[in-house]
């Protein structure tokens, strides 16, 4: 029986999904050591203000950033076939210029209006990095996809510690030189992203070439009508998402001052470092093996898959979590200065929320995997009207960030608990017609 056991688990051990996960596990628990070890020296160099302003910006960037291939990023990992891949990423290309040409004009924007939709005074003048920022994000995003086809995990692991680590050089480099300045913590993120973008692309750099020299316009035109509900469920689906995730930092920036923002900002992302950690490392690699074991119809494997990685992430979740929510206050204090005690109190509150949605990654990935794309697009527009609701119900009726905080994250619990047991039901189902 002993012997039955450990070959169980050597076989496992050598199971290509699980290989592929702790390569991006590994790169993962790396780049958000150099996150953790460097936070308790950020927030004594930087101001809650300027974390604050840096936070705004990067919503800004988020939300753009995750519409500007028009989806079709997600769509490169799907064809069987390298030439409709070479056609999809070409298509993702012809987007993010076009959306950048957009965003440019908007960047001339008079600064009375800025001020009026929530900008900080001193943000006002870094609005010409958001154009930039958003192509690099695009790029970064192609690039991501063709590793994941490709299955150079090794490759994409690399690139987050690049990412993170230049990132981090630049931020403290310059709040011991030069102190607290929101400049320094927005052009760290994009420093941080051009590195891993330039690593990624020497090792996917025969892709372009191959672009270039297979270019022909009437494939192009078949990919767009073959893959058309990415630009028109998939990434509109994406921005309303990221504008719902994105909603607290723009709703608390114009009902309060840029000091909550930052107090919130950090706290979201210290709480979201574990999502990245795991979670993210399995959407990776879920994402390819779910869509092989559906292409193949293996739709008992694909049941076994998702059930099996929901339930590892609640088992490694559940207390890191929990103890979020006991203790959030006096952790934040003690590891990054009393200043940044109120952010521990956000943290509380918002580790319920972030729970579910540590746990919801294989449940999205089969949003694509199914082609999906429709009814996600629709039933996203409905969740961010309910958490619009509950987000403007704490500040505007009690005037207080700590309730807006709260009825955010109680509305984000129930929208992820659906996602997760929808999925499963159609799984279910899908098994049944067998």
């Amino acid at each position: 029986m002993k012997i039955d056991c450990m070959q169980k688990l050597m076989n496992l051990k050598k199971h290509e999904f699980v290989i592929n996960i702790q390569k991006i596990f590994t790169a993962n628990i790396l780049a958000q050591l150099i996150t953790i070890l460097i936070s308790p020296i950020i927030t004594r160099l930087f101001l809650p203000s300027d974390f604050g302003i840096s936070s705004f910006y990067a919503s800004i960037i988020s939300v753009f950033g995750v519409f500007v291939t028009f989806g079709f990023d997600q769509a490169i990992i799907l064809p069987k076939k390298n030439q409709e891949a070479y056609d999809i990423t070409s298509l993702s290309t012809i987007s993010c210029v076009l959306v950048v040409l957009i965003l440019i004009p908007l960047c001339m924007i008079p600064k009375k209006i800025l001020l009026m939709i929530g900008f900080d005074e001193k943000a006002v003048m870094f609005i010409w990095i958001i154009p930039i920022a958003v192509l690099l994000r695009g790029i970064n995003s192609i690039l991501i996809s063709w590793c994941n086809r490709e299955k150079k995990f090794g490759a994409f692991s690399i690139s987050k510690i690049v990412t993170t680590s230049t990132g981090a050089a630049l931020k403290i480099s310059h709040g011991f030189l030069f102190g607290s300045n929101a400049l320094a913590l927005i052009f760290g993120r994009i420093l941080g992203t051009f590195s891993g973008s330039v690593f990624l692309f020497l090792k996917t750099r025969n892709i372009p070439v191959q672009i270039i020299k297979n270019f022909k316009l009437s494939r192009l035109k078949r990919a767009l009508i073959i893959y058309k509900d990415f630009p028109v469920y998939a990434a509109p689906t994406r921005f309303i998402s990221s504008l719902s995730q994105n909603l607290p930092i723009f709703v608390l920036g114009h009902y309060f001052d840029s000091s909550v923002i930052g107090l919130y900002a950090f706290a979201n992302n210290i709480l979201r470092m574990p999502i990245v950690l795991l979670g993210d490392s399995i959407r990776k690699v879920f994402l390819q093996k779910a869509a092989e074991y559906y292409g193949k119809k293996e739709i008992n494997k694909l049941s076994e898959l998702y059930v099996k990685s929901t339930i590892g992430l609640i088992v490694v979740g559940l207390i890191p979590f929990a103890l979020l929510f006991l203790y959030g206050e006096e952790l934040f204090s003690f590891i990054f200065g009393l200043n940044w005690s109120e952010s521990g109190k956000y943290a509380q509150y918002l580790s319920v929320w972030l729970f579910f949605l540590f746990i919801n990654p294989p449940s999205r990935c089969l949003y694509t995997v199914f082609r999906m794309q429709k009814y996600l697009f629709h039933y996203t527009n409905i969740t961010i009207f309910i958490r619009i609701i509950f987000l403007l119900g704490g500040a505007v009726f009690f005037n207080d960030p700590i309730y807006s905080i709260i009825l955010y994250s109680l509305s984000g619990v129930f929208i992820n608990i659906y996602f997760i047991v929808f999925i499963y039901v159609k799984i279910v189902r899908m098994k049944d017609k067998l």
